[in-house]
Order: C-alpha cells, then structure tokens, then sequence
C-alpha cells in the first residue's frame, strides 16, 4: 500500500440515494457490536451482553469471559461502565 493509498478517505453513500435517516446511520455497522456491562444483583455479579439496541443476548460471570464469548460469536465488545 502506497503512502498516497493510506491517506485517501473513503467516500461511503447508500446504495438508494435516499439520505440516511438518523436512526439508519445509528444502526450502521451496529450488527456485529455488543456491549458489556455489569448486570446489578444481590449474590454474584453477573455480566450482560448486549446488542446495539439494548437486547440482551448473553451473560457470564465475569467480564473476560463475556469479551471471549463475543469474540467466539464473531462480535465486537464494547465496554460500558
């Protein structure tokens, strides 16, 4: 890759032509994004995962372990404290 290549930036247009509405350019790429987050309880903490609109989809007993299960599952987690 050439020095020219590295600084180019990258043009992205939706394939309508329509403009995006903010809720479209929210999700945008959010599919494959989980977030982690301690999960309140009264014994054991427990960690959620969370998908980009809020569902939870998963929990662990730790935060390692919700990061390797996402990771697993081809997600990107993202902490939120």
């Amino acid at each position: 890759m050439t020095q020219d290549q590295e600084n180019q930036e990258l043009s992205v247009e939706p394939t309508t032509g329509a403009p995006m509405s903010a809720h479209d350019f929210f999700m945008w790429g959010m599919d494959n994004v989980v977030y982690i987050r301690d999960v309140p309880q009264e014994e054991n903490p427990v960690f959620g995962v969370f998908a980009a609109d809020g569902t939870q989809i998963a929990y662990a007993h730790s935060r390692d372990e919700a990061r390797l299960w996402a990771r697993h599952n081809e997600l990107e987690p993202l902490s939120v404290h």
